[in-house]
């Protein structure tokens, strides 16, 4: 199951979290619009992250904009341990 979880604009300068859990495959999708457009739920994305729950290493599969080293870091091992099986 994926977990979508993504940091916006809010009001007043104050960060918006939004977390998104037990998504199927058409969260890829609806990932990659999001960030294409720069939104989400109306709000601009300071950073996001999608993270493959049911993985034994919890891949985080996309990222977009500011996100954490962490996450950062696990993306990159998702992608050097999938090259050229996944998109990314």
């Amino acid at each position: 199951m994926l977990k979508w979880i993504a940091v916006c604009e809010g009001g007043y300068g104050n960060p918006i979290t939004t977390e998104k859990d037990n998504l199927e495959v058409p969260a890829l999708k609806e990932f990659d619009d999001a960030k294409a457009a720069g939104t989400f739920n109306g709000r601009r994305i300071i950073g996001m992250w999608l993270i493959d729950e049911a993985t034994e290493q919890v891949d985080v599969v996309r990222i977009c904009g500011s996100v954490p080293r962490e996450i950062i870091r696990r993306h990159k091992l998702y992608r050097e341990r999938t090259r050229g099986r996944h998109e990314s």
